[in-house]
């Protein structure tokens, strides 16, 4: 008889315990699955020593309702694909665009890649960078351009200024 009670209660204790580690799944109020959340779309544009201009489409993983702390809080994620059209040596460059960025609260970090190109040459380049936002809307960002093509005549300022607005779909 003892054997049977000693087993009964192992069995409802493992039951138990499951039952409560799945409430707290269920309670997290916010994951960060990018494709489950606020999508958007993305203009930027910076003026160092050159004019760069990008549109992108953003996957968000900006929430859906305020997780608390009016927002100041939030920690959120953005990829984002996209455009570009920069003006450089005077000649017209186009390019296309895939980024990461990552922010919390004020302070927003990105790191971005791209394939440029024109009529004569082509550049491939990464661009980390970091800045200050607004709810991730809008950010200010200062980056560096890492051209991996040294041999390439299209060779954008190695550092750069960027106003970037992203413009949310609720």
């Amino acid at each position: 008889m003892p054997k049977y009670i000693l087993f009964f209660l192992l069995i409802s204790f493992t039951a138990n315990a499951q039952v409560q580690n799945d409430s707290l799944v269920k309670k997290k109020k916010f994951q960060l699955n990018p494709w489950d959340n606020i999508n958007g779309y993305r203009v930027s544009f910076n003026s160092l020593r050159t004019l760069e201009l990008e549109a992108s489409y953003v996957l968000s993983s900006f929430p859906k309702k305020d997780p608390g702390f009016g927002a100041f809080a939030m920690r959120f994620q953005y990829i984002s694909a996209g455009v570009e059209y920069l003006r450089l040596n005077r000649q017209d460059v186009y390019g296309i665009k895939l980024a990461y960025e990552n922010s919390f609260s004020l302070i927003s970090a990105q790191i971005g890649t791209d394939y440029l190109f024109s009529n004569n040459d082509s550049q491939i380049r990464l661009m980390p960078k970091v800045g200050i936002t607004m709810i991730g809307w809008i950010t200010l960002y200062y980056g560096w351009n890492i051209n991996l093509l040294k041999n390439s005549s299209l060779q954008p300022s190695n550092h750069s200024f960027s106003l970037q607005f992203t413009f949310p779909i609720f």
